[in-house]
This record gives structure tokens, sequence and C-alpha cells, in this order.
């Protein structure tokens, strides 16, 4: 942390000065941010792979130095858009931090609608997970593997490495650019090794996983194309992460790429197969072939691609019955 001394105050002519001097904190935010980024390597180094404890500050605190540098630069367009209502916003608040302000996904939002920063979807959806991460770590508990943590980390690692050299140190002084020049070096050398350390480990998998190319999805956990579905177990495995599904199993491993691959609540199904609610609907992306989306069950590894579409909706469903080519939730509806 950066300190600056004040100079020693002036005592009265009867008091002695003070033989220890005061000292006032001195931390902008884009020094503040680019500290954070240095904890969060230094925490996913430490070790190999990283412990619980270092995971959690590596999350912590990279949720931490994604809202400080995104704000940093949301607050160069004007200070009053990193208010929660910025129609509230007065200079005192702000200058002296009795405020409540927007929260980092409504930061992006501002950012890109009225400042024209251009962040991609793939980059808002990494942020939106991290933020899911930070959440559950604070409430439940983390339970994502040190390799999942670790490719998540990356890949929001490089996007602020890079926002920071676009956007934010052009608009500062050449002093301010000195202090924190050393700290962002060390940073992009850590995460070049965290890289360079994932991509050795994908190339050695590759040979595993050549005859499973049919059964590999983009592992929602670590977003690596390593989880091979329909194993003995009948429970995807990911061999990049090895993240646990738990009790839950092969629906549980289901319902999470769901979550983090569709917007549609209602694409998983019993599987005909095996019977296992882990049979996902016209959404899921296979290794030999990743632009096509199928039907595939995360239990069985069952590929069903003769399933009929609604008549009504045109989604794809599972028939149980004569349904007269309606979808389960249609037929309901044309019964009321």
């Amino acid at each position: 942390m950066t300190v600056s001394e004040s100079n020693e105050e002036r005592a009265g002519d009867d008091e002695p000065k003070r033989s220890t001097p005061d000292h006032a904190v001195d931390f902008p935010p884009v020094e503040n941010g680019v500290d954070y980024l240095l904890s969060v390597v230094e925490h996913l180094t430490a070790e190999k792979p990283p412990g619980p404890r270092h995971l959690k500050y590596a999350v912590l605190h990279l949720q931490a130095a994604t809202e400080v540098l995104l704000k940093a630069r949301l607050q160069r367009e004007h200070w009053s858009l990193v208010f929660a209502k910025p129609e509230t916003a007065t200079r005192k608040n702000f200058e002296s931090g009795t405020f409540d302000s927007c929260t980092t996904e409504g930061t992006i939002a501002r950012l890109q609608g009225i400042a024209g920063v251009v962040i991609d979807d793939k980059t808002v959806g990494y942020v939106k997970d991290l933020i899911k991460s930070r959440n559950a770590l604070q409430h439940y508990g983390l339970t994502y593997s040190a390799r999942s943590v670790e490719s998540h980390a990356v890949k929001v690692l490089d996007f602020l490495l890079a926002f920071v050299h676009t956007e934010l140190l052009p608009a500062l002084s050449p002093d301010e650019v000195r202090k924190v020049a050393g700290t962002l070096e060390t940073v992009g050398e850590d995460v070049r090794t965290i890289q360079s350390f994932i991509k050795r480990r994908l190339n050695r998998l590759k040979g595993e996983l050549r005859a499973v190319q049919d059964k590999t999805v983009e592992c929602p956990s670590c977003d690596q194309w390593a989880m091979v579905v329909g194993g003995q177990e009948g429970e995807p495995t990911c061999h990049f992460c090895h993240q646990n599904w738990g009790d839950r199993g092969a629906n549980g491993a289901a319902d999470l790429y769901q979550w983090a691959r569709t917007e549609d609540s209602e694409v998983i199904e019993p599987c005909p197969t095996c019977g296992v609610k882990a049979l996902l609907l016209d959404c899921v992306q296979v290794a030999a072939d990743p632009l096509t989306r199928c039907s595939l069950c995360f239990g069985c590894g069952t590929r069903h691609d003769d399933l009929p579409a609604c008549n009504a909706c045109e989604k794809l469903y599972v028939p149980d019955k004569d349904t007269m080519g309606l979808c389960g939730e249609c037929e309901y509806l044309a019964t009321r």
C-alpha cells in the first residue's frame, strides 16, 4: 500500500514537536485496484494447487479489483455515475464516500451505454460468474475446485489487465503511471505463468479425450472442453478441474450447464434411455461438433436426435404419452 507522509504538525511555543510523523492513507482507485490484482496472482501462485484459503482470497480480491477498476473508469466519465441513483448524487457525499454505489453489473451497463466502452458478452459472462462465485463463497462456502477457480480467474485477470492499459492508464499522470507500472508487469508475468500451466494441462488431455469427443462438453465449472458425460459411474467427469457434483450427480451437472449456457430454465427432462433427469434438450455442444446444438443426457451419454418439436411452441420435448403433438406446458395450457 502506498502511504504518503504528511508534514510534521507545528506545535505551540510551549509544546515540543511530535517525534512520530502523522500518516495519511493515499491509495487512489487505480492503484488500489492494481494492488488487488497483485494479491490475486500471489494467492493463485503461492502453491500448486492453491489451497482453500488462497482460493478464498483470490476470488474475493478479484471481485474487489473488478469493482474498483471498472468504477474508476466510470468515475472518469462523471463522478455522479458511480452512485446507485445518480439523480441523488452530491459532491459532498462523493468526496466523503457516504453513498450507495451501483452494482458491478450496473457499472458495466453504464460503461457500455454511457461511456461507450466495449465489453464483449463473453467477458460480461466471466464477470457475472465471478460475482456468483464471490457470493457463494461469502454465504455458502466455496465449492469449486482449484483448477476451476484458476480457469475463471485468468480470464477476468486477462480482461482487467487490458482494461487498465486501454481505459485507465492514458488518463493518469506520469507519476501515477510509474506507481503502478511495476505491479502491472508482475501481475502480467504471473498471469502468463498460470495460462501456460492451463495450456500444458489441456495439451496433455488431448490424447486422453480424443476417443470421446462426441461426449465431451464444455465444463460449466471451469469452462474447459474437458467434461465427459456418460461415464461408468453415470456422472460427468471433468478431466481438467475434477469438479465433484455431489449427491445430485448428473442432474446437478446438467442443471449447472443449463444455468451457465442457456437462458431457458425448462430444458432438462428425464432421459428415455436411463431415466435420470439429466437430458438437456437442444442446447448441448460437443467437442466433435462445437457449432451444432444437440440433445444429450449427462447421465448415460445418449444423444437424442429424434425428439419431436412441439406443434405450438416448437421446442423439443420428450413424449411420455399421446400429447397431441404438444409439450407438457403447451398441453397444460391447451386443456385449461
